[in-house]
């Protein structure tokens, strides 16, 4: 569906629009409906903190979008209680979600009054067409994940499983996150076409890395 006017949706609205797909595919329990957004499963706890995607403003560079993130009491107060935090950007004309790498967020968040985290209104359309979750490299070297928000769980999902070393043991389930098992079963050249079909983006070199990360992910 797409949003009449989106592009002066509040954050409030987007919380309660990704609040309603994470209550809709039940992998998380939401605990909180403020921003940060407090989410849980048995294992683990966690918190997205979401902020819509707008223009960068680059005069010659009108593809760079991005968030911009403030000093903020209650992410350090997550923190403090060692509760992860995803930093989730939300496009409305896209309808996609982005989720930034959490280590280059940790560096960077509450270090200072404002940071600006980018991605691409490109890569926002190509992520928001499928339900397959997309990675694009930016120029400083983070790699951003993006897909439409309807599979924001999964998103949330993969990147929490990778990064905080979480198992999802539900996620397995939802078919998305079987890319591991999918790539141990082909050849190398049988999966290293399929990592380039699903990610054009990608260099050699990005290939192989991501091939050898899902086949260890086993």
């Amino acid at each position: 569906m797409v949003i009449q006017n989106n592009w002066i949706m509040k954050t409030t609205e987007i919380v309660n629009l990704i609040k309603g797909h994470l209550v809709k595919d039940g992998l998380y329990r939401v605990n909180s409906f403020n921003n940060p957004l407090e989410i849980s499963t048995s294992e683990m706890r966690l918190a997205l903190y979401i902020r819509k995607i707008t223009s960068a403003y680059f005069e010659t560079r009108p593809d760079v979008s991005r968030i911009q993130l403030h000093n903020s009491q209650p992410i350090k107060s997550l923190e403090n209680k060692e509760i992860h935090v995803l930093v989730v950007g939300y496009c409305p004309k896209s309808e996609a979600v982005i989720i930034w790498p959490p280590a280059a967020i940790t560096s960077r968040f509450n270090k200072r009054n404002n940071v600006s985290l980018y991605s691409r209104f490109s890569f926002q359309i190509e992520a928001s067409k499928s339900t397959k979750i997309k990675s694009f490299t930016l120029s400083n070297g983070d790699v951003i994940l993006g897909s439409h928000v309807s599979v924001v769980a999964n998103a949330v999902a993969f990147v929490a499983s990778r990064n905080f070393k979480i198992e999802a043991p539900t996620a397995r389930t939802l078919g998305k996150f079987d890319e591991a098992t999918r790539l141990a079963e082909m050849s190398d050249s049988d999966a290293l076409e399929k990592i380039f079909e699903d990610n054009p983006q990608f260099t050699f070199a990005d290939a192989v890395e991501y091939l050898r990360s899902n086949r260890k992910a086993l």
